[in-house]
């Protein structure tokens, strides 16, 4: 991962505070993600989050009455999560990095959220980190949340939706014989990959989810739908983001694991 370029994106290029709610099409993710997160959860769970970005998650979750920790890398965006504060959330913001827990005891929370600091660590060995890091602070029967970006849509939609050129055959966009995608600060993993990282850590598979299909490709269709049929939409979205395959046509996934 490089800092800067993290830093950048977050605070010159992406709106992280709008990302996921701007239209019919970038909704998808959350309110799918929304819908598996809040099924796990117990009145009473401690939840951490890592990556809070501007606190889209924890937000909803203080809402429903969680205690949230929220860590946050970016300190624009912990900035705007604490302006965002109110008086009946039960929020602790910190300034941290996924890497580096120390701060929490052994099996202090019943619910972690890694809902985007493995988007960025292209280094096998940190993302190894923040799996077992994640899992030492969860406790026994709690659950655990993975986000992750699919190498093999990406390929699409670089392909087809946002680069004339990436298909040329002069650049380093992608690797030629792999289809392995360059995308800095971004990291970009197969489903395969995903689950290899998360069974060095033995992380079982309790539900794998594609968490926003076509969304990205056919963004521009779907944010015509209306009301009515974007909610139709939706209902099929759902009823195919746990099939096997529809996991390798998402642009975001979100891997589910209990301890």
């Amino acid at each position: 991962m490089k800092v800067t370029s993290v830093n950048k994106v977050y605070t010159e290029m992406f709106n992280e505070d709008t990302r996921l709610c701007r239209t019919n099409s970038s909704s998808i993710e959350y309110l799918t993600n929304k819908l598996y997160i809040l099924n796990e959860l117990k009145t009473g769970d401690k939840i951490l989050e890592l990556g809070a970005a501007t606190g889209r998650y924890t937000m909803m979750l203080a809402e429903e009455g969680y205690e949230v920790t929220a860590l946050e890398y970016v300190e624009k965006n912990l900035d705007v999560l604490k302006d965002n504060i109110q008086d009946n959330h039960n929020i602790h913001p910190i300034l941290g990095d996924a890497l580096d827990l120390s701060q929490f005891s052994d099996e202090s929370f019943d619910v972690v959220l890694n809902m985007g600091p493995l988007y960025h660590f292209s280094n096998h060995e940190n993302r190894d980190l923040v799996v077992k890091e994640t899992m030492r602070v969860l406790k026994k029967g709690g659950t655990a949340f993975f986000a992750f970006i699919n190498n093999d849509m990406v390929f699409v939609t670089e392909s087809l939706v946002y680069s004339d050129n990436f298909l040329t055959d002069h650049n380093n966009l992608y690797n030629k014989k792999t289809h392995k995608v360059s995308d800095d600060p971004f990291t970009v993993l197969t489903v395969e990959s995903i689950r290899e990282l998360m069974k060095q850590n033995k992380c079982e598979e309790y539900k794998f989810i594609a968490s926003d299909g076509y969304a990205e490709l056919l963004s521009d269709k779907i944010d015509l739908l209306s009301k009515d049929k974007f909610d139709k939409w939706m209902k099929y979205h759902l009823y195919m983001c746990e099939k096997l395959e529809a996991l390798g046509a998402s642009h975001h996934l979100l891997y589910i694991t209990k301890k």
